[in-house]
């Protein structure tokens, strides 16, 4: 059986007619009956009931009848991805993205995109949080919010580029003036709070997977990364940071990790499609060129290891002792 006998059941068995199919298919009706009766002859099943007034399917025809419509539509996907991807990208793209992510790592990719693609308008539009965001005017949103975050966005089609790990940490500057011995002290030491959430609290899960929730006591509240950064590397408190965006810091001695042998909850990065489909050639361009990039420094960069363990679906990742309380 081929494509072609395929979609000439799928019309007959729409149409429960040869006239109206041959007249759709643009072929004789005698062709038609022909090509249905060697289908019938290939399944060794009568997939038609004829009589002089009507057709109807029997149920086998009715059984293949639903793989039939199933093998064209896919037929006819795989034609359409096909045209698009040798289409060159061309038009428009409307793009949501978290702030810290521009401004720390995707703007060499969006002017990659833009050299690579010069037939492309991007309009980029930076959010430091989703809730009550409208999307729905956006082709791509690029958002690190949680999975909780994202449930009210499950209709749109979604995919994950990397998880987030988050270090917390302080500079040497601000431990040779603090005492920090256990995980309860940081509800009482200075602490810089960046990108706050609603709970105001930190997770965190020992090597026996208990989960301890602390509330720490912030003299810092900011949607700023280099607000708090800085605050931090001056000595000004503890801070908790998505791991790639202080990795070099803690290699090169600027921050110390702390309570290395606890876990912390994990994020990830994502893409949402609101508005079209993946397999619009500006936007596959633009998301295959994300993936690439955000892999490639995800994995010289991002390394969980250099920052606190996480946990989450995934498998709970090693770290170093970097610090050890005393």
């Amino acid at each position: 059986m081929d494509l072609r006998t395929a979609q000439i059941f799928a019309i007959v068995a729409t149409e429960l007619s040869f006239t109206k199919a041959a007249a759709q298919l643009k072929m004789p009706k005698q062709t038609v009956s022909r090509r249905i009766a060697e289908l019938e002859k290939e399944l060794k099943c009568r997939l038609l009931e004829r009589s002089t007034r009507a057709i109807t399917l029997s149920p086998e025809g009715k059984l293949f009848y639903a793989y039939a419509k199933q093998i064209v539509a896919l037929s006819l996907d795989a034609k359409t991805a096909i045209s698009q991807f040798k289409q060159e990208p061309e038009g428009s793209l409307s793009i949501l993205c978290a702030a810290e992510f521009c401004d720390l790592q995707l703007r060499h990719v969006f002017l990659q995109y833009m050299r690579s693609n010069p037939k492309v308008k991007l309009q980029v539009s930076l959010v430091q949080d989703l809730t009550d965001q409208r999307i729905d005017d956006f082709d791509l949103v690029i958002t690190s919010s949680s999975s909780e975050e994202l449930s009210s966005y499950a209709h749109y089609s979604s995919e994950k580029i990397v998880s987030i790990g988050y270090s917390l940490v302080a500079s040497p500057k601000f431990l040779e003036k603090q005492t920090l011995r256990k995980l309860s002290d940081l509800e009482t030491l200075p602490f810089i709070a960046y990108q706050p959430s609603a709970e105001k609290k930190l997770l965190f899960q020992d090597s026996e997977f208990r989960v301890m929730s602390i509330i720490p006591n912030p003299v810092l509240e900011t949607d700023s990364f280099w607000l708090a950064w800085q605050a931090c590397i001056d000595g000004l408190g503890i801070a908790c940071f998505p791991t790639y965006f202080i990795g070099s810091n803690i290699q090169n001695g600027q921050l110390v990790l702390l309570f290395p042998d606890h876990s912390m909850p994990a994020g990830s990065l994502q893409l949402l499609y609101p508005r079209q489909g993946i397999h619009a050639p500006a936007l596959r361009k633009l998301s295959e060129l994300l993936r690439i990039e955000i892999g490639t420094f995800a994995t010289e960069y991002f390394k969980p290891e250099e920052g606190n363990r996480f946990f989450s679906d995934h498998p709970i990742l090693k770290a170093p002792d970097l610090f050890r309380p005393v």
